[in-house]
């Protein structure tokens, strides 16, 4: 109860300031008067439910590119046998260390001068970089956990390989 307590204690905070007034929002007394002017200030007076839809758009499309090119990489770094692969995966994965300035200054010149800069595909774009590299090294664990003889045995039971893909390895690797 008490680690809970702990645990919980910033969101009630937070949840508390949201009711107070400007004035009283550096002070750490329990007792002032509350107010709604926060709340309708946010959700009637400025622009919140288009930021919303924004957010809505870029993090659907950006979960969606994600599984829908990561799924397939981690599957072949997984199960084919290629030269460097090892190495191909590392640098897969080393693009999640990457310092962050090394990226920005030139991608936010690459983005002007083609048009992406403030648009949503380009922050899907962008967030491509910080997504698929740990998607795609996480599911290559989930792949390589599950036996080929499963695989081989879907085969001898006459199903093609895109239907052991979507009927057998998606739902095994679905908690990945």
């Amino acid at each position: 109860i008490i680690w809970a307590l702990f645990a919980l204690f910033p969101l009630v905070w937070m949840l508390i300031i949201s009711f107070k007034s400007n004035q009283e929002v550096f002070t750490t007394t329990f007792i002032f008067s509350p107010t709604l002017k926060n709340y309708s200030d946010v959700l009637l007076k400025s622009d919140y439910f288009s930021y919303f839809i924004d957010n809505l758009i870029v993090s659907a499309g950006a979960v969606i590119l994600s599984v829908l090119v990561g799924v397939p990489a981690a599957y072949a770094l997984a199960r084919y046998r290629f030269p460097l692969k090892e190495d191909l995966a590392f640098t897969i994965l080393s693009f999640k260390f990457a310092p962050e300035i090394l990226v920005v200054l030139p991608l936010f010149l690459i983005y002007q001068k083609i048009g992406l800069y403030d648009t949503h595909f380009g922050l899907i774009w962008v967030y491509q970089l910080i997504t698929l590299p740990l998607l795609i090294w996480v599911l290559r664990g989930y792949f390589e956990d599950i036996s080929v003889e499963v695989e081989q045995a879907a085969m001898l039971d006459g199903y093609k390989w895109y239907q052991i893909f979507w009927r057998i390895l998606l739902p095994l690797i679905r908690p990945g």
